[in-house]
């Protein structure tokens, strides 16, 4: 018994369990043929694994249609939560399994249910060649163990659940960011070339105005020149916000430059000293250059406005198997607000958890009170999952 609970505690999967357990689950019960149904979640088909004398094990498909149709008796039984014991499988049905059985040499069939919250998940069944070969003991026994497989089931089941959920949440966490990038895109686009254009034709039309005045109208082409200026320097504005929504050094000299790129911007602007190691890396997707320029950019952000740092080191790097981003401050540190929770995480630091996420990444924070602060970006290589 010792061996089939190790075997279900330990299994990582169904049909792990199912072919972990068969063989000590035959033992335990002497019984010659042992079989282990496992119903889908629909209650539709049927997946099964057998092992006989011989030891062999097989698994084996079919539907409950088809099951229930055979075994009609037995199976509106064991859907009420009953065990079901033949003890003389010809005397009172015949069907291809009680035939196979009865090939096999076996005389007595004992069916245990695997029910989750009333309903039929699975059955167990034991085969022995003695009429009456499973007295109370051995129906107790087999119980046990079926209520085992049973919590097994339910628990795999919610497992796979969750999965399911947390990729649908990161799907649509990946079409949000995508949704995002396209319209920024959109709108940096628009940015430089209508807005951009319309500015530089008003400053020519400003500049020929001013040409084509007296010279006795100092008064108005002061106004005029004020103005060009004033043209000028929201032409920069509409620059410098185009780049932030979509740096276009992206898609024409590459991230690692970029990231470079912005590094030293943000030093000029914040006089905190940083240092960029990077390297090339090709092959990488859009997405995946978009979330690491992001993540740099809040990651700057969040120093400036809160790290009281003096120097900050930036390393971007691949290995065989993952691209990553990592940012060190010399700071003051983050500071957990709840000791036994850890760090607290602010928008910033959740963004960016959302944006490695839609891309299967993750993002690793250590920081000490006092010790600066250490983020890790991290992205699977595409060609790493094939």
């Amino acid at each position: 018994m010792h061996e089939i609970d190790h075997g279900i505690l330990a299994a990582k999967s169904l049909e792990k369990m199912t072919e972990s357990i068969l063989p000590n689950l035959g033992r335990l019960m002497n019984s010659l043929w042992t079989c282990i149904m496992l119903f889908d979640d629909e209650g539709k088909n049927i997946k099964a694994l057998r092992i006989d004398a011989s030891g062999k094990m097989e698994w084996s498909f079919e539907t409950v249609f088809h099951f229930h149709s055979n075994l009609r008796k037995m199976f509106m039984e064991l859907k009420q939560g009953n065990v079901v014991l033949q003890s003389d499988l010809r005397a009172v049905f015949s069907n291809s399994l009680t035939r196979k059985l009865q090939t096999e040499g076996l005389n007595t069939l004992l069916c245990v249910p695997l029910t989750i919250q009333e309903s039929l998940n699975g059955v167990v069944c034991f085969g022995s060649k003695e009429k009456g070969a499973f007295d109370a003991e051995y129906i107790e026994m087999a119980k046990e163990v079926a209520r085992e497989i049973a919590v097994f089931i339910r628990q795999s089941r919610l497992t796979d659940q969750i999965k399911i959920q947390r990729e649908e949440m990161r799907q649509l966490a990946q079409y949000i960011v995508i949704a995002q990038e396209e319209e920024r895109h959109r709108l940096s686009r628009e940015l430089h070339d209508e807005a951009g254009q319309d500015l530089t034709a008003l400053k020519i039309g400003l500049e020929l105005t001013m040409r084509e005045l007296p010279l006795e109208l100092h008064s108005v082409r002061e106004r005029l020149l004020e103005s060009t200026v004033l043209v000028d320097t929201t032409m920069e504005q509409l620059r410098s916000l185009a780049r932030g929504l979509r740096p276009p050094a992206i898609d024409t000299i590459g991230l690692n430059y970029t990231l470079d790129d912005l590094c030293q911007d943000f030093a000029k602007r914040s006089h905190i000293a940083v240092e960029y190691r990077g390297e090339d890396v090709p092959l990488l997707s859009d997405a995946a250059r978009i979330c690491f320029y992001r993540i740099l950019q809040e990651a700057l952000t969040n120093v400036y406005k809160h790290a009281e740092a003096k120097h900050v080191t930036v390393t971007f790097r691949q290995d065989p198997k993952s691209v990553s981003l990592i940012i060190q401050d010399d700071g003051r540190g983050l500071q957990p607000v709840d000791k036994k929770r850890g760090i607290t995480k602010g928008i910033g630091l959740l963004g960016m958890e959302e944006r490695l996420m839609a891309l299967g990444g993750e993002l690793i924070i250590q920081s000490q009170a006092g010790q600066g602060t250490e983020l890790i970006a991290c992205i699977l290589r595409e060609d790493s999952t094939q």
